[in-house]
């Protein structure tokens, strides 16, 4: 469904999620601890008559 319908939906007003939130702390400790830039990405998709179908997250881990 993607984060953009939902938002539509009455029901997205009763449910909060925290799975954003935790995996951004997790990087975030993940970073410090190692030094590193781990970062997340959250992509909202679209199909070509611009409907929203869904979400991508991506998760970068760069290679030295």
């Amino acid at each position: 469904m993607g984060r953009v319908k939902a938002g539509e939906t009455k029901e997205s007003d009763e449910h909060k999620s925290f799975g954003t939130n935790i995996t951004q702390e997790r990087l975030a400790v993940i970073n410090e601890l190692y030094n590193s830039k781990l970062s997340e990405k959250v992509v909202d998709l679209y199909d070509e008559a611009g409907n929203a179908i869904g979400t991508r997250v991506e998760i970068f881990i760069p290679i030295d």
